[in-house]
């Protein structure tokens, strides 16, 4: 299940929306043609409105990457994120 990015997007209320291994493992033979990292299907799926969140990439080349500022944030908030061991985790199994 390994990936080129991960993709998440974040709410006004610093939310973060993504797909962890586990939910697309067990999710992967409902929707086999998923785009787990799109930050259009992980709004449809978690039911926010995709004009109204920060979107994001991160790679292991580039690390954070803005995609589109939709609504204020932290975005040092973010980048903490991406420092932490639980965010480490999920990249780990995902990259």
């Amino acid at each position: 299940m390994s990936m080129e990015y991960f993709g998440f997007i974040v709410d006004r209320f610093g939310k973060k929306y993504y797909f962890t291994k586990e939910q697309r493992t067990q999710l992967e033979h409902r929707l086999p043609s998923a785009q787990w990292d799109s930050h259009s299907y992980i709004a449809m799926y978690y039911k926010v409105n995709v004009d109204k969140v920060n979107k994001y990439w991160y790679t292991k080349e580039e690390g954070l990457i803005e995609t589109q500022l939709n609504v204020s944030s932290s975005l040092t908030t973010i980048k903490l994120w991406t420092k932490t061991e639980a965010f480490k985790s999920i990249i780990k199994e995902l990259l």
